[in-house]
């Protein structure tokens, strides 16, 4: 059985964009982690594939990482979608299986962005 799940990833930055009829359009961004040319999906797949997720979801499932298995994780062309899948012997161990993998990554991004959030407050 194989267990789905379709995550949105947020790309740029905030922005603004006005267009005016017979007047002209204006365009504001502000810069973001990822830079200009990266997609952050490539990012959140990597996260997802590393032993460090895969690890840290064994653990909180009590179960080896042989046993939990590896996602395969698609990036949704023309999209800002990412697909996550995991098979598993039962629908409910696949499922399991997926959202706590889920849970990890989420716990793991929050970490990520406090630590990010707390530099740039240092930075003057």
């Amino acid at each position: 059985y194989t267990s789905a799940l379709v995550l949105p990833v947020a790309g740029g930055g905030p922005g603004v964009s006005l267009n005016l009829p017979d007047i002209g359009q204006a365009n504001t961004s502000s810069g973001t982690s990822f830079g200009a040319d990266s997609d952050p999906r490539e990012n959140y797949k990597l996260m997802l594939m590393s032993s460090t997720i895969l690890k840290s979801t064994a653990e909180k499932l009590k179960i080896t990482e042989a046993e939990l298995g590896k996602p395969q994780v698609e990036l949704v062309q023309n999209t800002t979608l990412l697909e996550i899948t995991l098979s598993a012997k039962q629908p409910q161990e696949a499922s399991q299986k997926l959202w706590a993998i889920y849970h990890v990554l989420y716990d793991r991004l929050n970490v990520l962005r406090a630590e990010e959030q707390a530099e740039r407050s240092e930075d003057p």
